[in-house]
Order: structure tokens, then sequence, then C-alpha cells
């Protein structure tokens, strides 16, 4: 495990400064909280974990293509709260389900980013978990 070099890009008349991580092994960047450290994931992909953040990063391959996929894959786990949005290059689903041992909030975003398909998720325990790894994985770009 590495620590990653925290980048902070401003856009005259943007905003403030936004902190994001490299994923060097896929080609691309993510926002990212301060003080997020990227690893090597299972099957070549990256997890980032942050303040707050805990998302895997990889290439799509045989997940789902669509949100409907992506809904129809998770229907086993008594899903309540589920929201599919489509975005430009791809989708984002995000789904509460749940169990014996509480609550899991859960994204599953794919992106087409230059051609190639990836595949961002994240299951946590509280809805603010969730919602900062969705914003993480909306914000995947090239290097």
């Amino acid at each position: 495990m590495r620590r990653a070099s925290v980048l902070f890009v401003l856009v005259l008349g943007c905003g403030p400064a936004v902190p994001s991580v490299e994923l060097v092994r896929l080609g691309l960047r993510m926002d990212a909280p301060v003080d997020s450290v990227v690893s090597e994931a299972v099957g070549g992909g990256a997890t980032v974990e942050g303040p707050g953040l805990v998302v895997t990063v990889a290439r799509a391959g045989e997940h789902p293509k669509t949100a409907e996929e992506a809904a129809r894959d998770v229907e086993m786990f008594n899903v309540e709260a589920a929201n599919a949005e489509a975005l430009v290059d791809g989708f984002a689903y995000t789904f509460v389900t749940a169990g014996d041992v509480g609550r899991s909030y859960s994204v599953h975003v794919r992106r087409d980013i230059r051609g190639e398909a990836f595949w961002c998720e994240s299951a946590g325990a509280s809805e603010e978990l969730q919602k900062a790894a969705l914003a993480a994985c909306k914000s995947l770009r090239r290097l």
C-alpha cells in the first residue's frame, strides 16, 4: 500500500481546490479527501480509502452494462431505497439493503471513459459514506 499524492486543482472562478488521487494502474484520477490512500485491489483494480470514503475501481469486464442489469444483480439482497441515475457516459445505481448486521448503503457505477469501461463500487454503513462514494465514482477521469 502506498500513500497517494494528493493534487489540488484550482480553476479560476470555479471555487475551491478539490483534492484528488491517481489510480495509476487504471490511468484514472478521482476526487478524494486529503490523506486518501490508493492500494491494489484483487483483479487489477484499485481501492481508495480516506476519511469518509472507501471505493473500489476496476475495469468493468462482466459487470452490468445498464442500471436495469445492476438492479437485477442485487434483487436477492432485500433491496430498499434504490435509485438509478443515467450519466452521460454510463449509470449510477445506489441502493440500501437490510440484513442481520444492519443496513448497507451501496453504490454501483459504470463509466465509459475515452472508450474504456470502468466499474466503481462501495458498500458502507451510512448514507454519508454512500454519498461520498457516489461523488468520487462520478468524478473519475483520465490522468
